[in-house]
């Protein structure tokens, strides 16, 4: 599915909640403080951030506060918000470089992601990329994927408040971490891109309740033979007459 309005949507949202130009310049004094600790606190950054006794890719870009973090979905690596997959390099912009050009943006590789390949677009490439991050046993619980995020922004010396921006399996994430840590210095706000979440749980838990007898359609089997040569036969489902 071509998620261009998509993307175009997240970046106009994220232009209307975050403050404007001018806001963010007056906040440049206290990012730049942190600039002198960590290269990730400010400009352009992609690199490793050790987190304690293991290591995290991170990508940052952009200038101003509230930082925006980007929260991949399920198996997904940091570039799914800067690499286009359905559409050649430059064709459209992603949401990474798009929220940079107002606004201080970080992504970060999960441990065990993978970046997805379009053989399309580079039918002689590898069939996909893997994570950055070093590796961690697996599965992970969404407390643990908390711990990475709260321990990389702590590592990279990135100041609060956040706006946390998660797609999909992310939203719990970042959920988990904003009713974790609401403090001002953490999450400011949430945005969500077709996102799991409590509702998302319970519409389904209610949507497997199975239905009241009297309101399930009544089908019968019906079995029909078709040739006693082929002794065989055909079922199909037929309503009640």
């Amino acid at each position: 599915m071509d998620r261009h309005p998509v993307i175009s949507a997240l970046v106009l949202f994220l232009v209307g909640i975050l403050p404007d130009g001018r806001a963010s310049q007056a906040t440049a004094a206290q990012v730049a403080t942190s600039a002198a600790a960590s290269p990730a606190a400010t400009g352009d950054f992609s690199g490793l951030i050790d987190i304690g006794g293991r290591k995290l890719y991170l990508e940052c870009r952009g200038q101003g506060s509230p930082t925006v973090i980007l929260e991949a979905g399920a198996g997904a690596r940091a570039d799914v918000w800067s690499r286009d997959n359905l559409h050649p390099a430059g064709a459209r912009t992603m949401v990474l470089p798009g929220v940079a050009a107002f606004a201080r943006v970080c992504a970060y590789d999960r441990p065990g992601t993978i970046g997805e390949v379009n053989p399309d677009l580079d039918p002689y490439g590898s069939p996909f990329f893997p994570s950055r991050s070093d590796p961690v046993p697996q599965p992970r619980t969404t407390r643990d994927k908390v711990a990475d995020l709260h321990a990389l922004l702590r590592a990279a010396d990135i100041p609060g408040p956040y706006v946390l921006v998660a797609q999909s399996a992310g939203g719990l994430v970042v959920r988990l971490y904003a009713s974790m840590y609401p403090d001002g210095s953490s999450a400011r706000r949430c945005c969500v891109v077709e996102a799991r979440g409590p509702a998302r749980r319970q519409n389904r838990a209610r949507a497997q309740k199975p239905l009241p007898a009297r309101s399930r359609p009544r089908y019968r089997w019906r079995l029909s033979v078709r040739s006693r040569a082929h002794s065989s036969a055909a079922g199909t489902w037929a309503r009640p007459g």
